[in-house]
């Protein structure tokens, strides 16, 4: 009998402590979400999350990769333009698509740099992680309905992205490639 009693209070313990690091979990996010609403939407009081889980993350590493694929696709789609309003006599149009395509080759150039440049451990540094969440609350007089919203979270907590299309997530994140901001400066 005793043996069941014992079971049953740690059990209980164990459950308790459970639904308390749950309920604790992803407080620094939570945080920065809310506060990345508030800024966006105005005041939000009494902001409720129903469901907060981290789905994704993304290191320095694959970050370059992203961009790296990205450039790659439009200096083909470039190209293609540059070769059709060539052929079409479109001159204009066909010397607009040659900075471009410079542009696109000058950014590839810097991102293998910037890849090559990096240790290891700073490709494998976590960049950003995405979260899926839904939460309820109040703006002004209106209420305020999450449903399925996601965010990518750098690991200091800032918000780098607060979308309902997954799709755009991860549109402008090159930021948290070291060196990333500063090859659009000479633009």
């Amino acid at each position: 009998m005793n043996n069941k009693i014992f079971s049953v209070a740690v059990l209980t313990a164990a459950s308790i402590l459970f639904f308390c690091a749950c309920n604790t979990r992803f407080a620094g996010e939570k945080q920065a979400v809310a506060d990345k609403i508030s800024e966006t939407m105005g005041d939000v009081q009494k902001l409720t999350f129903n469901t907060f889980e981290q789905v994704g993350q993304t290191t320095v590493g694959e970050e370059i990769e992203m961009r790296i694929n990205l450039f790659k696709t439009k200096l083909e789609q470039d190209q293609k333009f540059f070769d059709m309003y060539t052929a079409g006599g479109v001159l204009g149009k066909a010397s607009q698509k040659k900075d471009a395509i410079e542009r696109d080759q000058l950014h590839l150039t810097q991102l293998d740099s910037i890849r090559n440049v990096l240790s290891a451990a700073q490709l494998g540094a976590i960049a950003y992680k995405d979260y899926k969440f839904s939460a309820t609350g109040t703006l002004k007089d209106s209420k305020l309905e999450a449903r399925d919203w996601y965010a990518a979270i750098t690991p200091s907590g800032e918000v780098l992205s607060l979308v309902q299309d997954p799709k755009k997530l991860h549109r402008g994140l090159g930021v948290t490639i070291p060196g990333y901001k500063g090859m659009f400066d000479e633009e």
